[in-house]
């Protein structure tokens, strides 16, 4: 995904049957078809369907072509693959896809990496700032089928756990400041002791890693880094 489209997720809605249904219906229609046909082969809602197509176009498995719905070389690859390969796909398209990858971080991150359903489903709006509270709770429940499905968690009533100690780097929506922060800590402060009026410098480096997606985290490091400055934090 371009650095422009970072900006432009809208967040999967179908859970992993609809997911699943929509990509094997569109390969059975030779790899492309439009809504009316989907909807038949499918035989899910209109509704229903579009949520499926949006869950795949968010993972590069479908865009668009005219009118009709077109698998995309990786959507051919993955519609064509046994279960047991498209769940390794799957696993790698989560871990790739930003929104997710920052949710699976955070449970990582979270005691006993464990979470509720209820901070996830708080997390998207911080993402997006906008939604009702039911689209926020689909959401919060095709991250928890599509996630589960590939193996990367346990889907509790309230709550979803991470399966085994997966090795996750910071996803890209977690900021470094450290720069930012060495530059105002590091200062050069005159020793009045010495008789020359050298000066000495004092570097003072410290890491600071903020979560863009949570706006308190944000606003912290910003009062960290002015009240370094000198300057007032309010």
């Amino acid at each position: 995904m371009s650095e422009e489209d970072k900006d432009k997720f809208v967040l999967p809605l179908g859970n992993v049957e609809l997911f699943l249904a929509a990509l094997s219906s569109i390969l059975g229609k030779g790899g492309a078809c439009t809504l009316d046909v989907l909807q038949a082969a499918m035989g899910k809602s209109e509704g229903q369907v579009r949520w499926a197509i949006q869950t795949c176009s968010e993972f590069d498995l479908v865009d668009t072509e005219g009118d009709k719905y077109r698998l995309t070389e990786g959507g051919s690859r993955f519609a064509s693959s046994t279960e047991e390969e498209q769940k390794k796909l799957m696993r790698d398209l989560v871990l790739r896809y930003e929104p997710y990858h920052t949710v699976l971080w955070r449970i990582k991150n979270s005691k006993d990496m464990t979470i509720q359903k209820a901070d996830i489903t708080k997390a998207w709006y911080d993402l997006q700032k906008s939604g009702t509270d039911s689209t926020r709770e689909a959401n919060t429940s095709a991250f928890a089928s599509i996630a589960t499905w590939c193996g990367l968690i346990a889907s509790h009533k309230q709550t979803v756990e991470l399966i085994g100690n997966l090795e996750l780097g910071e996803p890209q929506s977690v900021i470094s400041v450290q720069r930012d922060v060495a530059e105002v800590a590091s200062h050069q402060t005159r020793d009045v002791h010495g008789q020359s009026g050298q000066t000495t410098t004092t570097s003072v480096t410290i890491n600071v890693t903020v979560d863009a997606k949570d706006e308190a985290s944000v606003q912290n490091a910003l009062k960290l880094i002015k009240a370094l400055r000198g300057e007032s934090p309010n």
